[in-house]
């Protein structure tokens, strides 16, 4: 068998397993980088040797980030996992097959004046309101893109603070909801078109918001805002950061989030320098301590 035909397979399966389209198209990307490498080969070529080398060449390409060279490799293992399982392969390669170092580097999260400058971009209409309670479920409750779009109104409880969000890999769970998101949220649902559809988010027209619609969102606020490194993950790791630095517990920040381990909480929760420095007198053991002593 082809590596093609094993991989228009693989996607079979991921479809009737229920993987989500975000997750197939995020397998689509990763691995037709690796069959564009190596061709259109026998799944019996492929070996430990050639996989490392199209590692070294994910490395060695400039446009592609530490974090992102990492994300091609755990979809390269994940499919080569599945073809050494379907008899595709007589190596398992990806026990052998490392996972590139990431670069650590401080993550980059909102200030509290962009965020303002953020909701005050938004016009007082149908689309603003919505656009308003899109981005407070992804800042106040650090939402995926996917899951503020695919959200049902079944599962939008704003009276008891929470909503049922059903994330990757159709697993759900319970978000808190806070009252100023509550509020936004409760202000679009009142202007919100008439419509059988079970989505929360509509445009006007009444047909469910998509991708491209919180993508055109984005584009429109990068130009009013200046912030030109607005995107939805950012408003999400502004609020894993903000929790953390308000005392906010790691082990609960992982079930908001709904990440499977605390080391993936840990991945991407840097401070921020603003927030590393913010109250740093306060918290210093040395200045908490000798400093208040000489205080009068």
């Amino acid at each position: 068998m082809t590596i093609k035909n094993a991989f228009d397979d693989y996607i079979l399966d991921h479809k009737c397993r229920g993987s989500s389209p975000h997750t197939i198209t995020y397998y689509r990307q990763t691995i037709d980088g690796f069959i564009a490498f190596v061709g259109n080969i026998e799944c019996g070529k492929i070996t430990l040797r050639l996989c490392r080398e199209y590692v070294i060449a994910l490395t060695e390409d400039e446009s592609k980030n530490s974090v992102t060279v990492q994300d091609h490799v755990r979809a390269l293992r994940a499919f080569l996992n599945w073809l050494y399982n379907n008899g595709c392969v007589k190596e398992c390669i990806p026990t052998q097959l490392r996972l590139p170092k990431a670069r650590a580097t401080v993550k980059d999260v909102l200030t509290p004046a962009e965020i303002e400058k953020l909701f005050a971009a938004l016009p007082d209409s149908f689309e603003g309101k919505r656009n308003a309670a899109m981005l407070s479920l992804m800042l106040g409750s650090g939402l995926r893109r996917e899951e503020v779009i695919t959200l049902r109104t079944s599962c939008l409880h704003l009276a008891e603070g929470y909503a049922l969000v059903t994330g990757k890999g159709n697993k759900q769970r319970y978000v808190p909801i806070g009252a100023l998101a509550a509020e936004r949220l409760q202000a679009y649902l009142q202007i919100r078109p008439q419509s059988d559809l079970p989505q929360v988010f509509l445009k006007a027209d009444g047909s469910a918001v998509t991708v491209d619609t919180l993508k055109n969102m984005f584009r429109k606020l990068k130009k009013i805002t200046g912030i030109e490194r607005l995107h939805a993950h950012l408003l999400r790791h502004t609020f894993a950061t903000g929790y953390l630095v308000n005392s906010g517990d790691m082990l609960t920040l992982k079930t908001i989030l709904g990440h499977t381990s605390l080391q993936m909480v840990e991945h991407y929760v840097h401070f921020a320098p603003a927030y590393v420095l913010r109250n740093f007198d306060e918290y210093s053991p040395l200045d908490n301590s000798i400093g208040k002593k000489r205080t009068p």
